[in-house]
């Protein structure tokens, strides 16, 4: 568990390995060296006299909370990309809504099983829902198909013929 930190980086070369990790921050996260967090929370608040956040990088959490009670503006740098595999909560006050931005080429993607909850909340990052992958049952040819009925009939039919009642003579 990390907390209260303003600015959190993962400089190029570092690595931030946060399994089953909580991590809040009320400033920027960068992470130009790879995040593998996709079991852990980071949660980014109001604090520490910052007026906006931004997140930038390949970033993948199991939970994100974005959350402010003076209307901070989160920003999605260029050319980010923020998986969520698990929610996504972005929490604002009555007029004083939490905005996330994207700038360009940042998106934010929603794996299979990943929700978006808001309240009091602007989205305007462009947001992509994965699916789950769906794998082709192999299946037979009609041809193949008969075959097999033939075949399975055939032996039936040979195997009917072959038993032999067992009868008794008693005499």
């Amino acid at each position: 568990t990390l907390t209260g930190v303003k600015d959190f980086s993962v400089n190029t070369g570092g690595f931030l390995s946060a399994t089953n990790s909580s991590l809040s921050i009320a400033g920027n996260f960068t992470g130009d060296g790879p995040v593998s967090a996709a079991s852990s929370s980071l949660t980014v608040t109001d604090g520490c006299s910052t007026n906006s956040s931004q997140l930038s990088g390949k970033l993948q959490f199991q939970n994100l909370i974005l959350q402010s009670s003076v209307g901070k503006p989160f920003t999605l740098a260029a050319n980010t990309t923020l998986t969520i595999t698990g929610t996504l909560r972005l929490i604002g006050t009555p007029g004083q809504p939490v905005i996330l931005n994207g700038l360009s080429g940042a998106r934010i993607i929603l794996m299979p099983g990943s929700n978006v909850v808001t309240v009091d909340a602007i989205i305007s990052a462009p947001i992509e829902h994965r699916t789950p992958t769906i794998v082709a049952v192999p299946t037979m040819s009609s041809l193949g198909l008969l075959l097999m009925v033939i075949s399975l009939l055939s032996s039936a039919i040979f195997t009917y013929r072959n038993i032999q009642p067992s009868v008794k003579n008693d005499s």
